[in-house]
């Protein structure tokens, strides 16, 4: 920490005395313990308080009221007010506001901190928003929401290439599924009608966003033509002419078993198969589980 923030301290702790009456060095002390305690003892505090006063005092920023009482000079508080950032400081303001709005806004690089920064950041989730959005450099407003900072810092850590739930979850997935390719096709192919199955190139389509990265789409399609001969040997999928595949009773009952269900829900698409059963796997969840389904399925889940 700068030595010299304390002295900015107690300029700012200071500025809220009453006119004529100032404070005392423990009061201000105390107020100011908080926020250095990590840095300085008790006894350490106020031996530095009492020489940043005396600093003070030597510059014509404060006066000494009696042996242990500061008041600022009105060259002191236009120093206070220059380095809050504001033009004054509201009747009646106490240190807890202070702290909350004003020097919140300049830990966070919020300056000056207008009526709409001290607003945002005096509540628990712009706060926090705010803190994330610092702390790793999120490309976010100033003034950011929590589901934007989540967005962006799920997204970060899966390594989602932008914003938004759709890519954030492929990321997710694209880290997860390569190793299940034979029951991703499976648990494709059982969500179409047995009779007429699905093409090769259908079923690449929608595992693509999944294989995204790890794999080029040449690579992706010589995969899906190995994995289907090999189901077709094992008698979970069927071929109708050249590339059409089709699931066999083994093959579906192999799927619902990949997805930890009884049942699909008739009707059921991929993208609530991605964004349900598939999500829950890859974060380690029961995809059985309609709580879990629920809860992944929404963006802030």
């Amino acid at each position: 920490m700068n030595p010299d923030i304390l002295s900015e301290l107690t300029l700012a702790r200071l500025v809220l005395a009453p006119p004529g009456k100032g404070e005392t060095a423990s009061a201000v002390g105390r107020d100011l313990w908080p926020l250095v305690e990590d840095k300085w003892t008790k006894p350490g505090l106020a031996r530095d308080l009492e020489a940043r006063a005396s600093g003070l005092v030597a510059k014509g920023l404060a006066i000494r009221l009696g042996k242990a009482r500061y008041a600022l000079t009105e060259l002191g508080a236009e120093a206070a007010l220059s380095l809050l950032g504001v033009n004054g400081v509201p009747r009646g303001m106490k240190w807890e506001q202070v702290k909350s709005k004003i020097l919140t806004a300049r830990a966070l690089g919020l300056m000056p901190p207008s009526a709409k920064v001290q607003t945002h950041i005096s509540k628990a989730d712009g706060l926090r928003a705010c803190v994330l959005r610092r702390e790793h450099r999120l490309p976010t407003s100033d003034l950011p929401t929590p589901t934007q900072v989540l967005d962006l810092l799920a997204g970060k850590t899966v390594g989602a290439r932008k914003s938004g739930s759709t890519e954030m979850r492929h990321a997710l997935l694209r880290g997860w599924a390569e190793p299940f390719l034979s029951d991703l096709i499976l648990t494709r192919l059982a969500l179409v009608d047995g009779t007429q199955g699905e093409t090769v190139s259908a079923v690449g389509k929608d595992l693509w966003p999944l294989m995204e990265g790890r794999m080029t789409k040449a690579e992706l399609t010589r995969a899906l033509e190995e994995k289907a001969r090999d189901l077709t040997d094992k008698e979970l999928v069927i071929r109708l002419g050249k590339a059409r595949l089709v699931v066999t009773e083994s093959g579906a009952a192999a799927a619902l078993g990949f997805l930890n269900v009884a049942a699909l829900p008739k009707g059921m698409r991929w993208e609530q198969v991605k964004g349900r059963f598939l999500t829950a796997r890859a974060l380690g969840l029961t995809p059985s589980s309609a709580k879990a389904q629920a809860h992944v399925s929404k963006s802030d889940g």
